[in-house]
């Protein structure tokens, strides 16, 4: 469970309960504030009611604020698994005392490994580039998934990730600056941005189909890491040079 919080806090529909009304139901409670919440979701005209854990550290400011939900179908007590963690739980409180240090590790991880790549770009050949960033992805991930969940882990992860992340970017748009010329550059480029946003939602939407279906994050972490091996071979076979068109007909 302290992976699943690291790396995305699911959030999943549970069908509306009659006897429940959106909003705070009752108010903050214990150490860390907790505070039970039905937020409301329309989905094609069908109404869910989201069950989350708002938990608010008490006497800091700004307070963190951590939302821990999942859908627990067909009511609150059938998947006692898939209910909000308590805020006092060990997964819980490890985010809120250390998770932003993670986050950080992301977002310092990927400025270093954007213009290091970028710089890299200019000296090898960036399909292997490309190749490399998937299959470390698959390497880092297998290896938080198998080793022991600790804060050393988590903190190596993190970086890993962060490390790997936007690091596609410049070896990308140089292929496609390559191949295709700067003419169109802004255009395929828009498409393959717009292929990014969708693997992200389908990402994370059927990461949620699996968690409601299994109970476990275990088939997204695997289905992850074959993903980013077969990234990798698929980079292999580019030929970085010019495209050839043909030459328009004559009048």
């Amino acid at each position: 469970m302290l992976r699943a919080l690291v790396i995305i806090l699911a959030l999943t529909a549970a069908p509306a309960l009659a006897q429940q009304a959106p909003g705070p139901v009752g108010g903050p409670e214990g150490p860390w504030r907790m505070q039970l919440h039905w937020v409301p979701l329309d989905i094609s005209g069908t109404h869910y009611l989201l069950q989350a854990r708002i938990c608010r550290p008490a006497g800091e400011a700004p307070a963190r604020v951590v939302v821990i939900a999942h859908g627990s179908p067909p009511s609150a007590g059938a998947r006692p698994g898939m209910t909000p963690l308590a805020c006092e739980s060990e997964a819980a409180r490890w985010f809120l005392e250390h998770g932003f240090v993670v986050i950080a590790a992301i977002g310092l991880f990927n400025i270093i490994g954007s213009i290091s790549v970028g710089w890299l770009s200019t000296r090898y050949p960036r399909r292997y580039l490309l190749a490399l960033n998937y299959f470390l992805r698959s390497v880092f991930i297998a290896a938080f998934v198998l080793l022991p969940a600790s804060t050393v882990t988590t903190l190596l992860f993190g970086a890993g990730m962060g490390l790997m992340w936007l690091s596609t970017v410049p070896p990308t748009s140089g292929l496609v600056t390559v191949m295709f010329g700067t003419r169109w550059l802004a255009t395929l480029y828009g498409f393959a941005f717009f292929s990014h946003q969708v693997g992200g939602f389908l990402g994370a939407w059927l990461g949620g189909v699996l968690y409601e279906r299994t109970g476990s994050y275990d088939v997204v972490w695997w289905l992850t890491v074959l993903s980013g091996l077969l990234s990798a071979l698929i980079n292999l076979p580019i030929v970085e040079k010019p495209v050839l068109r043909a030459a328009p007909a004559a009048a």
